[in-house]
């Protein structure tokens, strides 16, 4: 969460310093704490990686939120990829197939529920956990995404961002009409 506010500040002073802070940021979180489910670990804090490292929920939306910032500010495509990789991936786990409950936390290599008091039901399925943030966060996810998969061009075109059935319609250049539709098999 903290991260993002680097590139953000960048917006309003210009100061490039800013702006590589938080791109440094997030190449030593790749480096040190990120899981195979394309996102950081995290309980609260950063848990680095390991064999039982999970992430929370409201981070996994957090960190495709703060990706986004760096994508609309930098247009790289790391980014873009960092997206797709945690929605599809930590995103798609953490609700359940009705959409009705979801997970506080998930872990890669979590086959069994924990005996450990200080996290059990943690791992479970659930229509609200304690504290509230992952309950709240996890409507962010979808909206974000969608929101975000097609952004205007400095030179009033458009730019296909993040990969999803999608259409948009929308005018470019000199107020030409353009529609497009991505189809996928996603």
């Amino acid at each position: 969460e903290l991260t993002k506010l680097w590139s953000l500040a960048y917006l309003y002073n210009g100061n490039k310093e800013y702006l590589q802070t938080s791109i440094n940021a997030y190449k030593e979180l790749d480096e040190n704490n990120m899981l195979p489910i394309g996102v950081n670990s995290s309980s609260e804090n950063l848990m680095g990686i390991d064999a039982v490292a999970s992430a929370e929920t409201c981070d996994i939306s957090d960190f495709i939120n703060s990706n986004i910032a760096l994508y609309r500010i930098t247009g790289s495509r790391i980014y873009g990829d960092k997206i797709e990789r945690a929605l599809f991936n930590a995103g798609a786990t953490a609700w359940s197939d009705d959409c009705k409950k979801h997970v506080y936390s998930q872990s890669p290599n979590r086959l069994t529920l924990s005996s450990d008091a200080k996290i059990k039901g943690h791992f479970e399925y659930k229509s609200v956990h304690d504290p509230l943030c992952c309950t709240g966060n996890i409507c962010r996810m979808i909206p974000s995404f969608v929101l975000h998969s097609w952004m205007a061009t400095y030179d009033n075109g458009i730019a296909a961002m993040l990969y999803c059935p999608s259409e948009v319609s929308v005018n470019v250049g000199n107020a030409v009409p353009v529609r497009v539709i991505e189809t996928t098999q996603y």
